[in-house]
Parts: structure tokens; C-alpha cells; sequence
């Protein structure tokens, strides 16, 4: 299994808010993380733009592989769409230098 480089974002099938896991204790230790019911397109996608799918074995969800990433502009994307959803205003000008402070940048707009 790859290793996941947290914090993460999930992206939800045809909706353009994101899901936020800060950390691996954070994912292990939210029930709800774990009793969602994902839709086989769901992703999770960490700090290094990895994507993982979400496996299902006993009534417990697996975070696996996909063998792909997004690369920084796609994952800007993502944050725009989700900025967006919120109301936030000037989406345009959303722009960081790495995928991991995108990731970090979803958190504080939970807040």
C-alpha cells in the first residue's frame, strides 16, 4: 500500500465541496470517516496530489491506490470549485505554490 501524505482532501462525486482529513489519527479515530457511505467515484487525495479510492471490506473503508496524482492546477481547480460552493468571492485569484498548502488551504475554510 502507498504510503498517505497527510493532511488530505476528499472529493465527492458531483458535488464541488470538498472533505478535509487532517491527519492519519484524525481518519482512524472519525467514525464517520469511516461509516460514509462513498460513491465509487469519491477520491481522496493527499498532500503530495496522490489519489486514493475508497475500498470496502468488513464494513470498514480501505483507502487504496489509484496510480495516478493531480498535479498542482488541478488541484487549484478543485479548490476554486469548493471556494466557490462557499460564496467566497474572487475565485479567480486563488493560487498556491504546492499541492500541500492547497490541501491545508481547505481546512481554514471550514473554520
Amino acid at each position: 500500500m502507498s504510503v498517505i501524505h497527510w493532511p488530505s482532501i476528499i472529493k465527492y462525486t458531483g458535488e464541488d465541496e470538498l472533505g478535509f482529513v487532517g491527519s492519519q489519527e484524525e481518519w482512524s479515530a472519525d467514525a464517520d470517516l469511516h461509516a460514509f457511505a462513498y460513491e465509487p467515484e469519491d477520491i481522496l487525495i493527499d498532500s503530495d496530489g496522490a489519489v486514493f479510492r475508497f475500498d470496502y471490506e468488513n464494513d470498514h473503508v480501505h483507502l487504496q491506490p489509484k496510480l495516478q496524482a493531480m498535479d498542482l492546477g488541478e488541484v487549484v481547480e478543485l479548490i476554486r470549485r469548493h471556494a466557490s460552493q462557499l460564496g467566497s468571492c474572487c475565485i479567480a485569484k486563488i493560487a498556491f505554490p504546492t499541492v500541500q498548502l492547497a490541501v491545508l488551504a481547505v481546512s481554514e475554510m471550514q473554520d
